[in-house]
């Protein structure tokens, strides 16, 4: 592979990989994870992602005392360790 297909084939890598951060919106002000209840029995709706563990648990917890939905649950990202999905059960 030549130097000039190396770098496109990481220009690329990149543009891929950022798509799911755009397509996610800003990141908010957190999620969590939360009760521990199998995904197949109840309907869960993704609601944003999260640049830290904390700021996820934060987002569900306050959504869950608002009353806007149940339960949260925070799953890591494909990104790396420090992003985090919040997903609700209504």
């Amino acid at each position: 592979m030549t130097f000039r297909q190396q770098i496109l084939a990481l220009a690329i890598a990149a543009t891929v990989s950022a798509v799911p951060l755009v397509a996610a919106g800003p990141a908010s002000a957190g999620q969590a994870s939360a009760r521990s209840t199998s995904a197949s029995s109840q309907k869960w709706r993704y609601v944003g992602y999260y640049t830290s563990y904390p700021k996820c648990v934060a987002a569900g917890k306050a959504g869950v005392e608002r009353g806007d939905w149940l339960e949260y649950q925070c799953r890591p990202f494909i990104l790396g360790p420090s992003f985090f999905n919040l997903y609700v059960s209504p």
